[in-house]
């Protein structure tokens, strides 16, 4: 889990339509999932836990299990964050599976995800660059994760932040 906090101000609104007296303002956290241990050639390099066994993180060198998500969830509601951002990619060239997004597959089968919600911070860079022939792909998947329960809803209108 990344370590980096994210506040992302929410706009209540009244039953009459307008703006509440103050935005409500949820806490949450920035979730990379580069640590699946299928990505180790970059992010887990045997020279990084052989050189620096000793700074072996709290989760483990792999965190992308379903016992580690939940403890993670657990971990983040218990200490006031409302929400994971979750990077989520679409590789470049025919093959569209990535264990850069298996924690938020793992987050959407967890029984205790309703503790928290979600939302998208959709990489689009060299590698995982989305073109004309990926969009009505990503689009349909989008959808489908913003009506899941969990979704973070963006404005008063419910629409899904990315």
């Amino acid at each position: 889990m990344a370590a980096q906090l994210m506040l992302a101000a929410h706009v209540a609104y009244g039953a009459g339509g307008g703006q509440a007296a103050s935005p409500a303002v949820k806490a949450g956290a920035y979730y990379f999932d580069g640590w699946t241990g299928k990505t180790t050639r970059w992010h887990l390099p045997d020279r990084l836990k052989n050189e620096f066994g000793h700074r072996k993180p709290v989760w483990g060198w792999v965190t992308s299990t379903p016992e580690i998500v939940r403890k993670q969830i657990d971990c983040a509601a218990d200490h006031g964050l409302q929400f994971f951002a979750f990077c989520w990619y679409c590789p470049e060239g025919p093959e569209k599976d990535t264990p850069l997004n298996n924690a938020l597959d793992l987050f959407l089968t967890a029984p205790n995800r309703t503790r928290l919600q979600f939302c998208l911070l959709v990489a689009n860079h060299a590698g995982y660059s989305i073109g004309p022939q990926d969009w009505d792909a990503c689009c349909a998947r989008w959808i489908r994760l913003f009506r899941h329960g969990s979704c973070m809803p963006g404005t008063s209108m419910g629409k899904a932040p990315i």
